[in-house]
């Protein structure tokens, strides 16, 4: 399975939200604009060994970040963090996994988080997690 096109199938749907200034695979570069979105495949090796030698299991991470400290140093509500953690939900959930030569057996949503005070206060952190099940046609 070339997960490169995985991850590409992945950035074209996350791409989309647009309460977002990024979508990043693995970390987002310095300095980035707030909120921002990163991912990251979740290799669970015992879980793709019982699944079969013809089905890859994918665990993706989305990782939502935003300020929650202004620069004047007030706090910032959770609002906007949610609404793009909503957005990327509702995008994801509508939206299909669709490479080459497989077939998606199950995508689907396993985890969201609320809204977390991260670093110190500073920041919030949302977690959405998906499973993917594609096999080999």
């Amino acid at each position: 399975m070339n997960l490169t096109t995985l991850r590409q199938q992945i950035y074209t749907i996350g791409a989309t939200v647009s309460g977002s200034n990024g979508f990043y695979y693995e970390e987002a570069p310095e300095g980035v604009s707030f909120p921002y979105i990163v991912y990251h495949l979740v290799d669970n090796l015992n879980e793709r060994i019982a699944v079969g030698a013809h089905t890859d299991n994918f665990i993706i991470q989305f990782n939502i970040f935003d300020k929650r400290i202004s620069t004047s140093g007030k706090k910032i509500a959770s609002a906007t963090i949610e609404a793009v953690a909503l957005e990327l939900i509702t995008k994801l959930d509508l939206g299909s996994i669709s490479i080459p030569n497989y077939g998606t057996l199950y995508f689907k949503r396993t985890l969201m988080t609320p809204s977390t005070i991260i670093e110190d206060g500073n920041y919030w952190m949302v977690v959405v997690r998906y499973q993917l099940y594609i096999t080999n046609r």
